[in-house]
């Protein structure tokens, strides 16, 4: 019959085995590394964080397939034109096949909801509304370091 000590042993042994073959093997500098590249840089220490900017997407397509606005300085997502001036939007958000794009206010590195009343900051997501009814996330806009009332491209 095992005695105690011995199955003791054996769960610490067990124990400090998975320690050892823990998946994280990968020195902390590369995770660093791979969450940059999640990121949509602004320039000026401004990176859109993915789950910052999936909030934006995610709130404006919600609005635009309920019909519905949040009203701020503008009714958002707001009328971006057809064939918007800032360079960098992707081709697919351009030509016969987009309707119109529309922007939606979106916070830096946060997962806040633009609400009726609040201030919709320097930052927005584009939203191209294409003739087939799709929605397409076209990139991160901002009016830091872009001419007074402009916006420039960040990424997507």
């Amino acid at each position: 019959m095992h005695s105690i000590n011995s199955l003791y042993a054996l769960t610490l042994a067990l124990v400090v085995s998975s320690i050892h073959a823990s998946p994280l093997t990968k020195p902390l500098d590369e995770f660093a590394e791979l969450d940059r590249r999640a990121t949509v840089d602004c320039g000026g220490g401004y990176r859109f964080l993915t789950a910052a900017q999936n909030k934006g997407y995610d709130d404006a397509i919600a609005h635009l397939d309920a019909g519905t606005t949040v009203t701020g300085n503008n009714q958002n997502p707001e009328y971006y034109g057809d064939q918007p001036a800032v360079v960098g939007i992707p081709a697919s958000c351009k030509g016969p096949a987009v309707n119109d794009l529309r922007i939606y206010p979106v916070y830096v590195q946060e997962t806040t909801t633009f609400t009726a009343g609040s201030a919709p900051g320097q930052d927005r997501v584009v939203i191209a509304r294409h003739a087939d009814g799709t929605r397409e996330r076209c990139g991160l806009i901002t009016h830091r370091g872009a001419a007074a009332g402009q916006f420039k491209w960040c990424g997507i």
